[in-house]
C-alpha cells in the first residue's frame, strides 16, 4: 500500500506561523569549578537552539504528597519548528522564562518537527 501523503504538505508550515507562536531556548547543565576549587553547575543555552519558534499544550499533571510538604507536578508537550537531533533529556526548555524539565525527544517521520514532553514542578 502507497505511503498517504500529509494533510498539509510541511513547507506550507513555513506560511502558518501562528502555528508556531512562542518561542523555545534549549539549555544544557555545564560544569565549572569556582575559586575555591569547588564544583559548580549552571545552566547554559545550547548553541543553535536560541529562540525557535514553539507550541506548548498541557498533557496533563499530578499533586504529590509526602509528609511535609505537598507539590505539583505539570506534564506539557512542545512542539518545535524543524529538526533537532542534539537535544535530549538532560536538557532543559524554557519558555517565557518558564524552565521545563526535558522527559521525552521525538522527532517526526519527515524530520519536520521535533516534539518534546516537559514537566515543571511546582
Amino acid at each position: 500500500m502507497a505511503e498517504r501523503p500529509p494533510l498539509i504538505h510541511p513547507k506550507m508550515k513555513d506560511f502558518l506561523p501562528e502555528q508556531y507562536p512562542d518561542l523555545c531556548t534549549i539549555q544544557e547543565l555545564t560544569e565549572d569549578t569556582d575559586e575555591w576549587g569547588e564544583t559548580t553547575y549552571e545552566w547554559q543555552n545550547l548553541a543553535g537552539h536560541i529562540g525557535l519558534p514553539a507550541l506548548i499544550a498541557p498533557s496533563g499533571g499530578r499533586e504529590v504528597k509526602q509528609d511535609d510538604k505537598t507539590y505539583t507536578v505539570s506534564d506539557f508537550y512542545i512542539s518545535l519548528k524543524g529538526y533537532y537531533p542534539g537535544i535530549d533529556e538532560t536538557m532543559q526548555a524554557v519558555v517565557s522564562g518558564q524552565e521545563y524539565n526535558v522527559l521525552l525527544v521525538e522527532h517526526a517521520s519527515r524530520q519536520t518537527r521535533t516534539r518534546l514532553t516537559v514537566e515543571v514542578v511546582r
